[in-house]
């Protein structure tokens, strides 16, 4: 007995466009021709075949204002993949830092961040290789240089931070201390000290400066972070 030539049934569109997510405005589909198409959702034609992911349409969430038009996209598709790319790129922290203010310790900690990410997903990736009996060398070569780089650029991050620092021995500290020093002075004036008194207790402040103050200065700035 000859089998029966099975035959696809129509898709009920209705019932599949009720699971698309709200705020959709578009849906693709592949239309008779076999072309991919983004169509309004109350324009979806009898003979488009709605495209899933995971049982639910595939939508687009458009937003005020007409789309952008993007030069060389084939079709509506391509054209929206690209405009995503273009609103991840400029959501994505590195390149708002970089553009806003690209001498901002947060450009480093971002990048740091970022290839974090990538060693750690480089590591599932060899993980699921040896589990799957595949060859692991390029993984763990392209996760030894992803680690490299976070630790190159923590390093550099540590150093930026490291330059914040009160530069004691500069110029301008050096002018600061004066100030504050004349006015200590000029303070045990106005409170009528004997300039022998004013004398004894400079004396006695230069000694303590001479006693590991600078030292004492820096490890009071590190934690003071």
């Amino acid at each position: 007995m000859a089998k029966k030539k099975h035959v696809p049934q129509p898709q009920d569109h209705a019932a599949l466009l009720a699971l698309a997510p709200e705020g959709s405005t578009r849906v693709s589909v592949t239309d008779r021709t076999g072309k991919t198409k983004w169509r309004p959702l109350d324009a979806v034609e009898p003979f488009d075949t709605i495209l899933l992911k995971h049982g639910v349409p595939i939508t687009m969430k458009a937003t005020p204002g007409r789309p952008p038009i993007i030069e060389g996209a084939t079709n509506d598709f391509v054209a929206e993949q690209v405009r995503q790319k273009n609103r991840d790129l400029t959501s994505d922290p590195i390149v708002k830092t970089a553009k806003t203010d690209p001498e901002s310790a947060d450009l480093l900690h971002h990048v740091v961040v970022s290839l974090a990410e990538e060693a750690a997903s480089l590591g599932v990736e060899r993980r699921n290789a040896e589990l799957e009996g595949r060859e692991t060398s390029q993984l763990s070569i392209r996760r030894v240089n992803a680690l490299k780089a976070v630790a190159e650029t923590w390093l550099k991050r540590k150093d930026q931070t490291a330059a914040k620092e009160i530069d004691l021995a500069s110029p301008q500290f050096k002018a600061v201390f004066a100030l504050t020093l004349d006015t200590f002075r000029e303070a045990m004036a106005d409170a009528h000290l004997r300039p022998e008194m004013v004398e004894m207790v400079f004396a006695k402040l230069t000694a303590k400066l001479q006693e590991g103050w600078e030292q004492e200065a820096r490890n009071r700035m590190k934690a003071a972070r």
